[in-house]
């Protein structure tokens, strides 16, 4: 099984016009229908919809079959709710009301792994690894792997899961702040499994 690449992101880089459409219903259904319909995107809300992880996953699952991108609004940019939504395979977050370069440096963040940022390590519990099934993640140093290609990958092409929503001066845009890509063996870190200190 192979890490699946974010379609949306590279099309909005190659400057390809992209057509969506803001599904909120909160209905695994609907949203399956509508993934049918030819658009490029479907906009799942959880700021204005009655939506929450439970429910995104049961859209983002009725979606994964056809050829339309989930860009998923999160009700607030808390961490917690970032790492949820990310464990359960968004790829791509709007995030509601970032004001500041301070905040918009904490969502990101959010959406990092250590020591680039604060997300769990959590990925062998969760469905954007598929489990770790995705072929980074097995063997020895394969949680290791995944912590990084999926932070590397991120982190060199963009906020790749954290598109940001920004009211305010234009230094949020560049609020990010310097690209990192290594990984720390520590516990708790990525490859934590692997460290015999950690079992």
């Amino acid at each position: 099984m192979q890490l699946r690449g974010n379609a949306f992101k590279d099309a909005l880089r190659a400057s390809r016009p992209q057509i969506g459409l803001w599904v909120g219903l909160a209905d695994a259904y609907v949203t399956e229908l509508l993934a049918t319909s030819g658009f490029d995107w479907l906009g799942l809300d959880a700021e204005h919809a009655p939506n929450d992880p439970r429910s995104i996953l049961a859209q983002l699952q009725a979606m994964a079959p056809y050829p339309v991108h989930a860009v998923v609004r999160t009700a607030s940019g808390d961490a917690t709710l970032i790492k949820q939504y990310l464990d359960i395979g968004a790829q791509t977050l709007l995030v509601p009301m970032v004001e500041s370069a301070e905040q918009a440096q904490r969502v990101v963040a959010a959406t990092r792994y250590p020591p680039a940022g604060i997300r769990g390590v959590g990925s062998a519990l969760a469905r954007a690894s598929r489990w770790n099934q995705i072929a980074l993640c097995s063997g020895p140093g394969g949680i290791r792997r995944w912590s990084q290609q999926s932070s590397g990958d991120r982190l060199n092409r963009g906020r790749r899961r954290g598109l940001l929503r920004t009211r305010g001066p234009r230094s949020i845009d560049g609020a990010a702040g310097k690209d990192s890509r290594s990984a720390c063996a520590g516990c708790n870190r990525p490859g934590y499994q692997d460290n015999p200190r950690c079992r």
